[in-house]
């Protein structure tokens, strides 16, 4: 009876924080019906409207990422595909979308990646499943007590079963902490203007390294008076203007 009590307790409290405001739904609603009418400019507007209202989901990272794609803003369709990725990291239409959003900008760089990390996204599940499936290992685990108490005269099973539990529970934990890690990583940015010179410092009297253009992605490496160092992944680094940088 604890236990049934315990999970209709778990649940509800999943649905508060989970559930969607009625002004972000309308806006997102607004969106979409904007963007199928194709006014694409206005359903992103529709779309920024959930964002102001500290609501965001994978799919509302990928439609405005579609959006911004048919408006022509390639730079921050790329932005928003890295978004939704970031937070459901198997969405597999934001990775094609994304492929095909690169395939478009003008900049040539390494297939090496700034994340050298990016092959863990295979096996990435996203922050809210891991959560969910975190709170359900936990229920299990009240369960497995029970059975415990239950084996206390089999001490040999009773023993092989807190092992078990308690690796599983590792890696749940780590799993969580990774994925929190990355949820909340800002290290990574793209170029949402048309076109930037890269200088060798912080300031426009520096020298001139190369350019880049929008739909570029970037490691972002510090900061400083306005400018932010930042390194490609091919290796060339340098220094651009922080408002032609978005962060992932």
């Amino acid at each position: 009876m604890r236990l049934a009590v315990l999970s209709l307790l778990l649940l509800t409290m999943a649905s508060v924080v989970w559930a969607t405001p009625q002004a972000a739904s309308e806006a997102y609603k607004d969106g979409n019906r904007l963007y199928e009418n194709g006014d694409y400019r206005a359903s992103i507007e529709a779309y920024q409207k959930v964002l102001e209202l500290e609501w965001t989901a994978p799919e509302l990272e990928y439609n405005l990422g579609n959006a911004y794609l048919k408006n022509g803003q390639l730079g921050f369709a790329v932005l928003h595909y890295r978004r939704a990725l970031k937070l459901n990291p198997r969405y597999g239409n934001a990775q094609a979308n994304l492929e095909h959003a690169r395939s478009l900008t003008q900049d040539v760089v390494s297939e090496d990646g700034t994340n050298r990390m990016e092959w863990l996204s295979t096996f990435r599940l996203g922050l809210q499943a891991t959560a969910v499936l975190s709170v359900l290992f936990f229920l299990s685990m009240i369960v497995l007590a029970i059975l415990r108490l239950r084996l206390l005269r089999e001490k040999f099973w009773a023993l092989v079963l807190q092992n078990m539990c308690g690796v599983v529970a590792l890696l749940f934990l780590a799993g969580f902490i990774f994925e929190w890690s990355q949820a909340h990583d800002d290290s990574e940015g793209v170029l949402t203007v048309e076109e930037t010179t890269v200088r060798t410092g912080p300031g426009d009297t520096h020298t001139i390294s190369f350019k880049l253009h929008e739909g570029t992605e970037m490691e972002l490496l510090r900061e400083a008076s306005g400018w932010v160092e930042i390194k490609i992944s091919d290796g060339l680094q340098g220094w651009v203007p922080e408002d032609a940088v978005e962060r992932i």
